[in-house]
């Protein structure tokens, strides 16, 4: 597939699923995401690299531009629903000149809400 999207897992030392995002370079994809120290997921990558860890990426599937989008938001629908706190921006709050920033409670509250949206959703399927 000369067009090919890769829908990836970002995952900490322990295999935990932090991020779910879509590529077209793999590789450059996660050494960007290891220096970019001010993103959503600077926090937990720089915490497990001053252990000397890294995070790992996982191909969870490879499909065309026109449909990438459809699935990554299945795959991040999915993880929610399975209880994964993703730090994909869409569904945290994003800290910014108006908006105070997010605590624990209000993430906590947020993930709550879209297991609950995602478990809709499956039952209507």
């Amino acid at each position: 597939m000369d067009d090919a999207v890769y829908v990836y897992a970002l995952m900490d030392h322990l295999g935990v699923v932090r991020y779910v995002g879509q590529t077209t370079q793999p590789a450059m994809r996660l050494t960007s995401h290891i220096n970019n120290h001010d993103g959503l997921n600077a926090g937990w990558i720089s915490a497990i690299r001053s252990e000397g860890k890294r995070p790992h990426m996982h191909i969870l599937a490879t499909v065309d531009r026109a449909s990438v989008s459809t699935v990554e938001k299945e795959y991040i629908r999915r993880y929610l629903a399975e209880g994964a706190s993703l730090t994909n921006k869409q569904y945290v709050p994003v800290e910014g000149p108006e908006r105070k920033p997010h605590g624990f409670a209000v993430r906590a509250s947020l993930v709550r809400r879209m297991r609950r949206v995602a478990a809709q959703e499956d039952r209507k399927m």
